[in-house]
């Protein structure tokens, strides 16, 4: 019985364990978040070296007013957009909301994840240009020597990195509270039984 009460006691030590690493995992990811956003790319740099690849955090400096060209099914307020900067044309997945500050701001810095055109977004942009202009050279050929290979999505946050480190938070967490638990059982449930003995 003295050997089962240890194993309770180790069995709840382990889960303690666990779940301190699950506050350090917590404090991890708070930093990484911090660094991500403090170290975002302009997505303009980004593509202009080639770099543009999905999943990173990259901001534009948008100029003038956006304009809505598409829109998913059940999205609500949120949709596709032409914006600009001082040098750039760039695609950004955003809100009404976040549009509108644009438009009547003038500028505004847009923040968000990367993510790869598909086909369908691609022949949609192309479609509404060559409504806007018939002369247009733009097609799904040579979309990317304009655009790059991704878009902006602004409704994505830099929380949205750090995937991996959310897991091991709750897989932390979860195995802590299960294994206090269970040394708890272990201690508490097989008592009667050694007191039934004496």
């Amino acid at each position: 019985m003295r050997k089962m009460k240890i194993i309770g006691f180790a069995i709840i030590i382990l889960g303690f364990v666990s779940i301190i690493a699950a506050v350090l995992f917590g404090n991890a990811r708070g930093n990484s978040i911090k660094v991500i956003e403090e170290e975002a790319w302009s997505l303009g740099d980004l593509i202009e070296y080639e770099e543009d690849h999905a999943q990173q955090f990259a901001k534009i400096h948008a100029v003038g007013e956006p304009h809505l060209f598409a829109q998913k099914e059940n999205s609500g307020s949120k949709g596709y957009y032409f914006v600009v900067d001082d040098n750039y044309n760039y695609i950004v997945y955003m809100t009404e909301a976040t549009a509108k500050k644009l438009a009547s701001d003038g500028e505004l810095e847009l923040r968000g994840v990367t993510k790869e055109f598909t086909n369908d977004l691609r022949t949609a942009a192309v479609n509404w240009m060559e409504q806007m202009n018939e002369e247009n050279e733009i097609n799904t050929t040579n979309f990317r020597l304009y655009f790059g290979a991704t878009y902006l999505d602004t409704t994505v946050d830099a929380k949205a990195l750090t995937t991996e480190l959310n897991m091991a938070i709750r897989v932390s967490a979860v195995l802590g509270v299960c294994l206090i638990i269970l040394g708890l059982i272990l201690l508490y449930i097989r008592r009667p039984q050694a007191e039934s003995h004496q």
